[in-house]
């Protein structure tokens, strides 16, 4: 069961990234064990009575997955066909699981018909496949009910935009590749209502990867287009596939970048091969930063992995929080009543790494510490060292540690910090107990460097109650007081999106 459960994990994070295929590929993970497990026959699709209803459950919510991915891939017959399993397949063991999905509180009904799958034939598929196509054209409000109900973003609040590839494909015979992309929220998910207003370009252009201060080269001669986004926010280049193929067998680390202003997160994905159907792409987010001090600026590049789940992606609050570290920095350092030769800093649920790796180079001297769960912490290691001549250049240290909240034994070895910044841990309410425990241990009134801790707290409302969030404010605050005024602001697209930046000190 609990295979069967990661398995579907990873399908509804691929999901969130708007990757269809692994998707597909992680579902087929799912059917394969229930399979083995319950000596399901291949052609027979219906779950038998002995499967548990956890598993029904686990299963269904598998293929509604799969469903969308199909159709996201314009693959509409099949994607009727597996609906049509889902509705049919649930109803065998209770006819109350085909109205109503367990995991995102989505109708079924509504959206598939059980007939097909008793009445397979052309004139009821091409029905499933309009209407399928019909809705998926209004993805504006159907894509939204896929996020988990606890992530869902408030009704009114903007979105920090993504860059997202949907497709790289040959076309016109093979004579064309096309690069196929849309604006996403963090959760890669797309509303119509929500894109910005005024018309959107993005610029699309080949560069190469490298583990440099410069990590990003432009591909000199290499084509470049740009693209203004069309109503459902997508946009579309292409280029010649000769021409391409010819930049991959030159440049091995070759690369796509997708860029759009300066409140959009970039894209960069790679490395390009051809055919680009059997390509495997890796996902990077490029963070840009500037520091005022000596007027110097310089891009960090930070990997993604939609199988590392919630851990694998940059969320808002941290993309936010890592472009305005330089600033924070600053004053906060100006603040000091005297000066502190080797700050201690905990990156507390560090992801994938921005906030950690920008603030060891951003400091001399300092150590900075990273932590997350093990699911995780692997990913924040590689873009740690990916990063590392930029921590080095200010003669800091980092490093990424797991670390479980509430770990005492843990956070004993790992002794107190001057400084705690923790970007959007404060989601769930069963962790609360445990994050408090690790934001006392810690933390202390007199650190090496003689300071009261520091926490910097970013936090964005995502299901929480207003009691719920009384209590854990509450609770911090029993710990630390509120240091009120200063210069460590978020900046306005933050207000925007909805991210706030609370900053303690330890009592």
């Amino acid at each position: 069961m609990e295979r069967l459960r990661v398995a579907l994990e990873n399908a509804r994070s691929s999901r969130r990234d708007r990757d269809a295929d692994a998707v597909i590929r992680h579902c087929n993970t799912a059917a394969k064990i229930l399979q083995d497990s319950y000596e399901l026959k291949t052609d027979d699709p219906a779950v038998p009575p002995t499967c548990s209803p956890e598993s029904v459950f686990l299963w269904s919510s598998a293929l509604y997955l799969l469903a969308w991915a199909y159709a996201d891939l314009e693959r509409f017959g099949r994607a009727a066909s597996v609906a049509g399993v889902l509705v049919a397949a649930a109803s065998n063991v209770d006819p109350a699981i085909a109205s109503f999905h367990p995991h995102s509180a989505v109708p079924i009904l509504p959206l598939v018909d059980p007939a097909p799958l008793a009445e397979a034939n052309r004139k009821l598929i091409e029905d499933m496949e309009k209407r399928l196509s019909k809705l998926v054209e209004q993805s504006n409000a159907v894509v939204e009910t896929l996020a988990p109900v606890e992530l869902r973003q408030d009704a009114g609040v903007s979105m920090l935009y993504r860059i997202t590839l949907l497709e790289w494909a040959s076309a016109e015979d093979g004579a064309k590749s096309v690069f196929r992309c849309v604006l996403t929220s963090e959760m890669g998910l797309f509303r119509r209502w929500d894109l910005p207003k005024g018309p959107i370009t993005v610029r699309c252009s080949f560069v190469t990867l490298q583990k440099y201060t410069e990590k990003i080269m432009p591909v000199p001669g290499s084509p470049v287009e740009t693209c203004r986004l069309d109503e459902r926010g997508h946009s579309r280049f292409s280029f010649s596939s000769k021409e391409l193929q010819a930049l991959t067998a030159k440049f091995p680390q070759l690369h796509v970048l997708f860029e759009c202003d300066s409140t959009m997160v970039p894209l960069l994905k790679g490395p390009l091969s051809f055919p680009p159907e059997e390509a495997e792409l890796s996902t990077y987010r490029p963070i840009s930063v500037n520091w005022k001090t000596g007027g110097n600026a310089a891009t960090f590049v930070f990997q993604e992995r939609g199988d590392a789940g919630i851990h694998g992606r940059m969320w808002d609050s941290a993309v936010l929080l890592a472009q305005k570290l330089p600033t924070l920095i600053e004053a906060f350092l100006s603040s000091l009543a005297k000066d502190v030769p080797h700050l201690r800093i905990m990156d507390l649920g560090c992801g994938v790494g921005p906030v950690g790796s920008i603030f060891a180079s951003s400091v001399r001297n300092a150590e900075v510490i990273l932590t997350d769960l093990d699911v995780g912490i692997e990913l924040a290691r590689k873009n740690l060292a990916f990063n590392d001549d930029l921590v080095r250049a200010r003669g800091s240290s980092a490093r990424a540690v797991e670390l479980v909240w509430g770990d005492s034994r843990t956070a004993a070895q790992l002794g107190s910090f001057d400084v705690i910044v923790a970007a959007d841990v404060a989601y769930e309410v069963e962790y609360f107990d445990d994050l408090l425990v690790s934001l006392e241990e810690l933390s202390s009134t007199h650190t090496t460097n003689g300071l009261s801790t520091e926490l910097w707290l970013v936090y964005k409302r995502r299901g929480l109650t207003t009691k719920e969030e009384a209590r854990l404010f509450g609770r911090i605050e029993s710990i630390y007081e509120r240091v009120e005024g200063g210069d460590l602001k978020l900046g306005s697209l933050a207000e925007e999106v909805g991210c706030k930046l609370f900053r303690y000190r330890r009592i």
